[in-house]
């Protein structure tokens, strides 16, 4: 068995740097456990494979699979299709679904690899395009058909593609085709105006979203002219007009922006897009080597960001967008590309120029195609390295390699890597293997299984999992390999037992604790506004510090309200010290507050790094920021503001009983105890040596005898 391997000591301290903790908390139970409980919360079903890795934010990961303890048995092996596979194989309802480079969709059984019930023919959309009617040394496909991903729609009962189609001239169509028997229901065309689809490849996968599907556009091999597109069309009306977002600045698109990652475009809960794009060629920014994400209805841009060595990224080719965003849980976000850097942002603002939350070496030689994510955990598929797995900390807001397989230097070595069974799987394409990886070390779990006998498997060659196999493609066939094992239990998570806050009536605030974390700098301060619930007097001000927090010295103030923004300082108090996890509290004068008033409750962090604490993004409350170095809290606000939300602060009364003096009672007398005299010395052996009670006498010469 071939051991993983872990970065070395050098490595690990380019990675961590100055920012990199360990994770906030240890995975406590084994992957057997952990694996059932993570497709619930993704959204995913386990018993198809609809989209490119699985669902549509690209996770790549089927927990529903059996637990593999030994190299899966060959199941069947399809015959020679008509051309090239470079799309992700697609499965439900007991059909695998292939899209091949010749424009032709075939529907296989799932249990035996032939055509599928219901199918008389695979379905041809049309005559696709030789490589030589594209320019010279422009497309090392072809010749260049469907290559792209196509999507399913279980609810219609129709798969999509993009096809490329040589005739009546060079065009892209989109075909809505029934999955129960290969119809086509209809087809248009998919380029809009300014689309060269002579210079444009569609080799993202298709993404469904809001009854729309959405395409996206790269180039071919990097000959100008082309530039990075994102089409939407109606997934039910042909002739409903395409929207589209073109790569560029101010509606001026940008000479090159490819998008281009096999994973294509991912699609989060709330319905926005998020692609990755590469260099163009402006000498401005352009978007070029940017993450971005767009909204819909139309398609615009919402949010982006990109690395402050843009430029230079730009000039070596070194595109951020050879591989598409990873939608992580907590909001957040992980891209890496060719530059050998990966980012952790936040989704909904993804920061501008320079705007990442940490950023770290990853990858020998860049990544490439698509990722898998099984929390915390992110796989990526290097050159050289081979498969790495990434620790994402969402509390601590940072990440490390914990080991990488190891690969080899042909581009690219490794395909795009899926969970399945509880092993990592990916087709080498250098070495037309698949591979399994221990999950825990990045070992091989057995010995590679050739794929040779069947073809070459193409670039970025990806497999899908489902209802216990593996479908594998291999240059112009498909193999499809049988999982075994038990399936895994299903445990109950623990439920977590917050902190308990300090004691004292709140009068003012919020002494929950929220669920996202929210920082202010040093220097930063920052308000929340909050009414009073309750008359009296606040003698102290208290804030949750998330387990992530830097600050080592901190100052929250209570402020009156002036017409929507903090007016005056009314009380203030400063820690003396700092405990990350917990409820921090800080003393100041008594201070009168009026229930149904509203006031403000200010943070300022004073060294360290920034104060970091829990926020409800979903609340009403305004909050104002005073973004001026501050050395201490201002005396009044600037009037910018922020999002509305609701921090985990609040200010309270004193609490407990008011100790009574103890009332003193005079001590009752004691009446001495008389001592009594002391008998003559000498052993009593007869008699009574007691000094008894009663006196009696007896006469001189009367004798008397006891």
């Amino acid at each position: 068995m071939t051991s993983g391997r872990q970065p070395d000591a050098q490595g690990r301290a380019q990675q961590a740097g100055t920012r990199l903790r360990a994770l906030a908390v240890a995975v406590a139970v084994s992957l057997l456990l952990v694996l059932p409980l993570m497709r619930s919360s993704l959204g995913g079903t386990g018993s198809a494979w609809t989209t490119y890795h699985g669902d549509p934010s690209r996770t790549g990961f089927d927990p529903g699979e059996p637990v593999v303890s030994s190299s899966p048995p060959l199941d069947w092996v399809s015959g020679v299709l008509d051309g090239q596979i470079y799309a992700e194989p697609l499965v439900v309802d007991g059909r695998v679904f292939i899209a091949t480079e010749s424009n032709t969709i075939y529907a296989l059984d799932e249990t035996t690899g032939g055509l599928a019930p219901g199918w008389t023919a695979p379905t041809n959309i049309g005559a696709p395009v030789p490589a030589s009617s594209l320019g010279a040394d422009c497309s090392n496909i072809d010749p260049v058909g469907i290559t792209g991903t196509p999507v399913i729609d279980t609810a219609s009962g129709l798969l999509y593609a993009v096809a490329l189609l040589r005739s009546p001239a060079i065009h892209y169509v989109m075909v809505a085709i029934d999955i129960t028997n290969g119809s086509i229901r209809f087809q248009r065309p998919i380029d809009p105006p300014g689309l060269d689809s002579i210079q444009q490849l569609q080799r993202p996968a298709l993404a469904l979203s809001g009854g729309r599907i959405y395409i996206g556009f790269g180039s071919r091999g990097d000959c100008l002219p082309y530039n990075g597109w994102v089409v939407g069309a109606s997934a039910s009306d042909a002739s409903d007009p395409l929207d589209y977002y073109v790569v560029g600045n101010s509606g001026v698109p940008a000479p090159g922006g490819a998008i281009w990652a096999p994973s294509g475009i991912a699609i989060d809960a709330a319905g926005f897009l998020y692609v990755a794009s590469g260099n163009a060629g402006t000498g401005e920014f352009d978007h070029g080597d940017s993450v971005i994400r767009l909204a819909t209805g139309p398609l615009r841009e919402d949010s982006y960001f990109a690395p402050t060595d843009w430029s230079y990224l730009a000039s070596i080719d070194a595109d951020l967008g050879s591989v598409a965003p990873t939608l992580l849980n907590d909001g957040l976000i992980f891209q890496v590309g060719k530059a050998q850097v990966g980012y952790l942002l936040r989704a909904n603002a993804l920061g501008g120029i320079g705007g990442e939350l940490f950023q770290a070496p990853v990858c020998g030689n860049g990544a490439y195609g698509g990722t898998a994510y099984v929390p915390p955990y992110v796989f990526v598929s290097c050159q050289t390295t081979g498969i790495q797995r990434i620790s994402v900390d969402p509390v601590g807001l940072q990440f490390h390699v914990d080991w990488f397989s190891g690969g080899s230097d042909s581009l690219p070595a490794i395909g795009p890597p899926v969970v399945a069974g509880g092993l990592v799987w990916a087709v080498d394409n250098a070495a037309s293997e698949l591979r399994a990886y221990s999950f825990a070390d990045g070992s091989d779990a057995f010995a590679p299984i050739s794929l040779g006998a069947f073809g070459t498997p193409t670039h970025f060659s990806s497999l899908a999992a489902a209802n216990g196999r593996l479908f594998v493609p291999a240059g112009t066939r498909v193999a499809a390999f049988r999982l075994t094992g038990t399936p895994p239990p299903t445990p109950t998570p623990p439920t977590p037992t917050p902190p308990t806050p300090p004691p004292g009536a709140a009068l003012l605030g919020d002494n929950a604790i929220e669920p996202t974390a929210d920082g202010s700098g040093v220097g930063v301060a920052e308000a929340n506004q909050f009414t009073a619930t309750a008359t009296g007097q606040a003698t102290s001000l208290s804030i949750y510090v998330d387990p992530s927090n830097r600050a080592t010295r901190f100052s929250l103030g209570l402020y009156a309200d002036a017409a929507g923004v903090p007016g005056t300082l009314l009380a203030q108090g400063t820690t003396t010290s700092v405990q990350n996890g917990t409820w921090n509290s800080v003393a100041i004068t008594a201070t009168t507050l009026t229930a149904g008033t509203p006031y403000w409750i200010a943070r300022l962090a004073l060294a360290g790094g920034e104060v970091i604490t829990r926020v409800d993004n979903g609340a009403p409350n305004p909050d104002r920021v005073d973004s001026r170095t501050n050395a201490s809290l201002p005396g009044t606000f600037s009037a910018a503001g922020s999002w509305p939300h609701r921090t985990s602060m609040y200010a309270a009364a004193a609490s407990g009983p008011t100790p009574t003096p103890p009332t003193p009672t005079p001590p009752t007398p004691t009446p001495p105890t008389p001592t009594p005299p002391t008998p003559p010395p000498g052993a009593a052996l007869l008699g009574d040596n007691a000094i008894e009670p009663t006196a009696d006498g007896s006469g001189v010469g009367v004798a008397e005898a006891n």
